[in-house]
């Protein structure tokens, strides 16, 4: 699957792929939110969590190298 094909799925169906095919690899919180960071395949994925709410409000797929910059501190990677 690739990001446009991820990007064209109703959040219930990102979720369900996010849960069998994508690797976690972290947090991170922001205001009221909990963002979690996974990557598949060529792409990184976003899912944004309002504790408030107690719900998923926003998945996102994404490859921008930018938006990986809240997580650079609570990310390890495995030594190679």
């Amino acid at each position: 699957m690739n990001l446009q094909e991820f990007d064209n799925l109703p959040q219930d169906h990102k979720v369900a792929v996010i849960c069998r095919q994508a690797t976690f690899l972290g947090t991170c919180k922001e205001a009221e939110h909990v963002l979690a960071l996974y990557h598949m395949n060529s792409f990184f994925i976003e899912v944004r969590y309002s504790s408030a709410l107690n719900e998923i409000v926003q998945v996102q797929g994404f490859t921008s190298k930018m938006l990986l910059e809240p997580y650079l501190d609570t990310i390890e990677l495995p030594r190679l």
